[in-house]
């Protein structure tokens, strides 16, 4: 993507829910913790809610923080 004439390297973060097919894409300047997590909560706030079944393609460890559900006993 070129931003202000200098070509730029960009993450995306798409969320596409199940049953309506409705999709949310945000971009970053680059890949982080803190932008997963920014891309879940604006999706989830686009979205009205967080639905209630979720596929992480990206990662599975951060529907343990998420969704209290989610954690398995060990």
């Amino acid at each position: 993507m070129e931003l202000g004439g200098v070509v730029q390297t960009i993450k995306v973060a798409h969320f596409r829910l199940a049953y309506s097919r409705k999709m949310f894409v945000v971009a970053y300047p680059r890949e982080s913790q803190e932008m997963v997590f920014d891309a879940h909560i604006r999706a989830f706030e686009f979205f009205g809610g967080v639905p209630k079944r979720m596929v992480s393609a990206t990662a599975p460890a951060l529907l343990y923080l998420l969704h209290p559900c989610s954690r398995m006993t060990t």
